[in-house]
This record gives C-alpha cells, sequence and structure tokens, in this order.
C-alpha cells in the first residue's frame, strides 16, 4: 500500500504574536510573516506527510496559556498534576490545529482562516479540502473535492 502525500496550509490572516508563537510549539506548523504587510501571518504543514497538523502530546501551560482546556483533554486523574508541570502526555486521538487556531486569531470581522489541503496516494487517489473558520471557531464553509459525488455521479475507479 502507498502513502498519502500532501501540501497543506493557510491564508494570510491576523493572528495575536504571542499565541502565534504558542501555536508553532505545541504544532508542527510553520508560520510566516507577509513580507509585505506586518502582522499578517500563513501557515504551512510541517508534518511528515503534509496533512493538517494535530499535536499527539499535551504540553499543559502552553497549551493553557493559548486558551485551551487542557483538563478536557486528559484523564481526569491526570489533569490536576499536568496543569502546572512541564509533563508531556500522549492523546490516544490527536488534537487538530484547526480546532483550536481561532484561539490566536485576532477578533475582526473580515478575518478568516481558510486552510486548504491538497494530496495524493500516488495515481490512486487524489485528495482536497478546504475549510473556513472565523474568529470565534465557528466553520464558515467546508468543502472536498469528494463533494461532487453527493450529485450522484458515479466515483473513479482505481
Amino acid at each position: 500500500m502507498a502513502n498519502w502525500y500532501g501540501q497543506s496550509r493557510s491564508n494570510y490572516v491576523k493572528l495575536d504574536p504571542v499565541k502565534k508563537d504558542l501555536l508553532a510549539d505545541i504544532f508542527p506548523v510553520k508560520i510566516i510573516e507577509k513580507h509585505d504587510e506586518p502582522g499578517l501571518y500563513a501557515m504551512f504543514s510541517d508534518t511528515e506527510f503534509g496533512e493538517l497538523p494535530s499535536a499527539r502530546t499535551v504540553y499543559a501551560p502552553k497549551m493553557a496559556a493559548l486558551g485551551i482546556d487542557v483538563g478536557a483533554l486528559l484523564p481526569e486523574e491526570s489533569a490536576e498534576d499536568l496543569l502546572d508541570e512541564e509533563i508531556e502526555y500522549e492523546l490516544d486521538d490527536g488534537l487538530e490545529l484547526l480546532d483550536v487556531v481561532h484561539l490566536a486569531m485576532i477578533d475582526e470581522p473580515d478575518n478568516v482562516l481558510v486552510w486548504m489541503e491538497i494530496g495524493s496516494e500516488k495515481s490512486k487517489y487524489l485528495s482536497g479540502m478546504s475549510i473556513a473558520i472565523a474568529p470565534d471557531g465557528t466553520v464558515l464553509k467546508r468543502i472536498s473535492l469528494n463533494d461532487i459525488y453527493e450529485e450522484g455521479w458515479s466515483r473513479a475507479e482505481y
């Protein structure tokens, strides 16, 4: 079986300077500032396969500083021990960047993050998606290349 390889990135959005650094510490993502418009940042996946970044390890103090409810991510008996320490805790399910990126966004009406991802598994399967997120965390729109099949047309065979 072949591996899926892709690329993913965001548009340029306004991010809180301190919180953007926390995002880069927590998630495998590169964040760059637009050279001709200071204060606007784009994020790029820095994962092995280029997929949407997710965190598999809880870095409690950094996550709490970003505004993530760390206690909700951890087993009840571990939550209090980890909140004040630099202990790492492995998550069974990853925490996706898009679940928390709004916590670092500047709250302005036109400041919408659009994340785009494309990839393929050799020539067998092509995939792509885009998602728009408001500063309050609301998903405004989600589009997939597979949405075309909702029209009832047959899928490409491989």
